[in-house]
């Protein structure tokens, strides 16, 4: 599954009408063939009500038209009771979760388990400014928390994030398996 952050440049495009919006989705599916399509932010607004009910009002317009494009919240989702929020109205498929943003890790884990008791996927995201450490402190609560995905950090590049997620999931799942505690059902969540 790949993610496109579009800042609201679709909503702006199509007068932040949901309905034409959803129009334009169901075109860019269609070209996309058989490729899992997730938009991130296809439309935004002056404030966290105004987001969530614009993109609620898309995904009820998408999942009437049996459409599969996850629809991926990001902007105002930056406490608790804001993915919380979004979750509830159900504004998005997908929350990116941004861990330097909650501030703490137990802020990060109860943000995973709002989205998945309310039938969302959880990224488990961030900032491509931190730190190897603070990377690597999220693989753990990804493995942990059985979140659907985790952004690929630190950094701007692939190659960087990619290695630091990637060595640190394998290490850790490695050593549980050796200890007998990794089940079958672990398995390393996708990168975005």
């Amino acid at each position: 599954m790949r993610n496109g952050d579009l800042n609201g440049t679709l909503g702006a495009l199509c007068g932040d009408e949901p309905q034409r919006v959803a129009d334009y989705i169901i075109r860019l599916e269609a070209a996309a063939g058989p490729h899992a399509l997730t938009i991130e932010s296809p439309m935004l607004g002056e404030n966290r009500e105004a987001v969530i009910g614009r993109l609620s009002a898309l995904v009820a317009a998408l999942e009437a038209r049996a459409s599969s494009v996850r629809i991926a919240a990001d902007e105002f989702c930056n406490s608790l009771s804001d993915i919380e929020a979004f979750a509830d109205r159900r504004a998005a498929h997908l929350i990116q979760i941004k861990m330097p943003d909650l501030g703490v890790v137990d802020q990060s884990i109860e943000a995973v388990r709002a989205c998945h008791e309310r039938g969302l996927l959880a990224l488990l995201g961030g900032s491509c400014n931190e730190t190897d450490w603070s990377s690597r402190l999220t693989v753990h609560i990804v493995l942990a928390m059985e979140a659907d995905l985790i952004y690929n950090k630190p950094g701007f590049g692939v190659d960087e994030g990619h290695m630091v997620v990637h060595n640190e999931m394998a290490r850790t799942l490695a050593l549980l398996n050796a200890s007998g505690v990794a089940t079958a059902a672990m398995n390393p969540a996708a990168t975005a």
